[in-house]
């Protein structure tokens, strides 16, 4: 039990420092976009400035409905450019970037007991854009590794 403590503590840790290091990773990666067709250097980049701003706006990605083609019509452009530079930036689908990027935005609420400890984790589930406790359990621990409850749990030891 306290090996497990101890490795609950060390994957809390861990994913509270990769938040904090979320925007430097994010400008070190831009620089590896390549070419493709159709999207000449220039546009990939001012796409791919457009979508990390939006990405980054909790009010739009917590939105339950966000896809893809909403994204798409935010960033002014098509589904099939938006998808190939998400795939070629981040190296992960839509849904995958949606997900961690809902994830970050569940931990940062999970760990700020001022704003958000009245609400249950399911709340918080719900209010980052995940249709069910269950779904989001199970993208909260593919992303973190841990469980909402243990990341909780760490975040109120912390604090």
């Amino acid at each position: 039990l306290r090996k497990q403590k101890a490795y609950v503590r060390k994957l809390y840790e861990k994913n509270v420092e990769l938040l904090e290091h979320k925007s430097a990773i994010a400008t070190a990666a831009q620089s590896g976009l390549n070419r493709a067709a159709g999207l000449n250097e220039d546009l990939k980049s001012s796409l791919l400035e457009r979508i990390d701003q939006t990405i980054n706006n909790p009010e739009i990605f917590c939105a339950q409905d966000f896809s893809l083609h909403q994204l798409a019509t935010l960033v002014e452009s098509n589904d099939k450019y938006v998808s190939h530079v998400i795939n070629e930036r981040y190296h992960k689908n839509f849904k995958q970037l949606l997900n961690e990027a809902r994830v970050a935005e569940a931990c940062r609420r999970l760990g700020d007991q001022e704003h958000y400890g009245h609400l249950t984790i399911a709340a918080i589930a719900k209010d980052v854009g995940f249709g069910s406790r269950s779904n989001f359990a199970l993208a909260f621990k593919r992303v973190t590794g841990i469980s909402p409850s243990d990341y909780l749990r760490q975040a109120h030891h912390k604090g």
